[in-house]
């Protein structure tokens, strides 16, 4: 929580590597979560308040773009178990 522009939404973009930072480290249960090793940040997913899909896809199709923009092969019956 904190006042507009104090960077709560700039936070949670550089962890969810939507954004770089320009200096700095997080650390988090001694693992810096800026490295490049995606594990430590398996759990974060970034949702911000302005839709980051298509419109004119499906959910399942947005997701499947999104993971293969990734370079991200996952089962469409995973895909289907999150959406369900």
């Amino acid at each position: 929580m904190g006042n507009n522009g104090s960077g709560k939404t700039t936070t949670l973009r550089i962890l969810a590597r939507a954004m770089r930072p320009e200096s700095g480290s997080i650390i988090f249960q001694d693992k810096d979560l800026l490295s490049y090793k995606s594990m430590y940040r398996s759990g974060i997913l970034y949702l911000g308040h302005e839709p980051g899909m298509y419109s004119h896809f499906t959910p399942r199709e947005n997701l499947s773009l999104a993971l293969s923009l990734r370079g991200l092969k996952i089962a469409q019956k995973k895909i289907d178990n999150s959406l369900d």
